[in-house]
């Protein structure tokens, strides 16, 4: 592959990868009833219906506070599942999580954490002797560097803060992605091997792994994203014959289906068919898949109405379709809420920074009218909801992706200074 489209490919994996109360002024306004749009144009109207509709969430003592806070309480009051369309590898968004979590968990009985992570790497996590335990979850992190799809400080601290909180009976945190390293999983499964001969090919796919996995993956150095023979992953559920339901059958099917997904995207930056579509279609359908395994597990262990708070990247949390033309793991996780008759709440989160700081919204032309009604120094929510009726009307107009942000999610959390995620705890210590 040409440096250039293995650049595109790791840069595309990246992406897979003391405040104050605002004034109780600024509490919801209601905007019910006719408007004049003589008297205030669109641009007007859609900044004070933003206005109208905002709260600032404070943290004190480590959990959120203020108006913004009770916003998302009662906003989520009936839901049981709550939806973080997040930034990747932004240090206050695990950390908000966390206290999300915590407040969730305390208020409506959530016990349950979904994120885009390894499955097998969140499954070894939720159980003793890791469960809860930050110095085992660390471990595993030095140990196996691209076991977890995001393995930032933040990160890592916030399933272990999960796991510790949660009262479930079976998996507090469910992995929904595909697998992004291969050594962990292939090492999981040698013990499974039925004899002599596929212990020693399993022995050999290890190594080769571990050239890669030893260290956290660089561009052109991603094992399951270069693998130069699938066919070897392929091979394994041949080899071993698992047993139906097994934890070797899982993990084999996780590892193909993962090079299958790798493969789709690395064909599509090469402009090959089939591409880019089909791998967030089987992705998707992976998360999907993954989710209801994960909740078939807590129902069985007797917890009726599992309620969970998922954090993955904005396109998988959208109601209806995702920004790659297939349905979403948030619209499903949508339907499932409706179903049960429940509801679910999606928020989405970007960063409020000077133009020149990181990740600024300001430079989203698009979103930019959140940015100009948000203070870059507090962190402040919108409620969207009752944008929706103004923009169907016609009353407001915005640009196409901010209208399917209206549409797809219920609120928009600015984080204001917001930074990068560190990686000092989990670096690999060299012996």
């Amino acid at each position: 592959m040409r440096n250039v489209n293995k650049v595109v490919l790791i840069m595309a994996l990246l992406s897979l990868l003391t405040l104050t109360e605002w004034p109780q002024a600024d509490a919801r306004v209601q905007t019910n009833g006719p408007l004049s749009q003589a008297s205030d144009d669109q641009a007007q109207v859609l900044a004070r219906l933003l206005r109208e509709n905002r709260y600032v969430v404070s943290v004190i003592d480590g959990r959120l506070s203020g108006p913004g806070k009770d916003f998302l309480m009662q906003a989520s009051a009936h839901s049981q599942f709550f939806a973080l369309g997040e930034e990747h590898n932004v240090k206050e968004v695990p950390e908000f999580t966390s206290m999300l979590f915590q407040a969730l968990h305390d208020a409506y009985g959530y016990n349950y954490l979904a994120l885009e992570q390894d499955p097998l790497m969140m499954s070894v996590v939720s159980r003793p002797p890791v469960r809860g335990d930050r110095a085992a979850a660390l471990d595993l992190a030095r140990k196996y560097p691209n076991g977890y799809t995001f393995n930032t400080d933040q990160e890592v601290n916030m399933i272990v803060s999960a796991g510790r909180m949660s009262a479930a009976k079976t998996d507090p945190i469910w992995g929904l992605d595909q697998m992004f390293g291969a050594q962990h999983a292939l090492e999981r499964i040698l013990p499974y091997a039925p004899n002599d001969d596929v212990r020693d090919r399993t022995r050999k796919l290890i190594q080769i792994a571990r050239e890669y996995d030893a260290v956290r993956f660089t561009p052109g150095r991603h094992y399951m994203a270069e693998i130069d023979k699938p066919e070897d992953l392929w091979n394994l559920m041949q080899l071993y014959h698992p047993a139906a339901g097994s934890e070797a059958e899982f993990i084999i099917q996780q590892l193909i289906l993962s090079a299958r997904i790798y493969g789709f995207y690395k064909a599509g930056t090469e402009k090959r068919i089939p591409g880019y579509f089909e791998n967030g279609r089987v992705r998707e359908q992976n998360m999907k898949s993954l989710f209801m395994a994960n909740y078939r597990k807590a129902l069985g262990a007797g917890d009726h109405v599992p309620k969970v708070l998922l954090k993955f990247g904005h396109w998988h949390l959208y109601r209806g379709m995702s920004p790659g033309n297939v349905p979403s793991l948030g619209n499903f996780v949508s339907e499932l809420a409706t179903s049960n008759g429940f509801a679910s709440f999606h928020l989405a989160i970007a960063i409020h920074n000077p133009p020149d700081g990181f990740r600024p919204i300001s430079k989203r032309l698009p979103l930019k009218p959140l940015a100009d009604a948000a203070d870059i120094d507090r962190w402040t929510i919108f409620d969207l909801q009752p944008l929706r009726d103004y923009l169907h009307a016609g009353f407001i107009k915005v640009d196409p992706e901010f209208k399917q942000l209206i549409y797809g999610f219920d609120g928009v959390m600015l984080i204001g200074g917001g930074s990068a995620a560190t990686t000092e705890l989990v670096k690999t210590r060299l012996q």
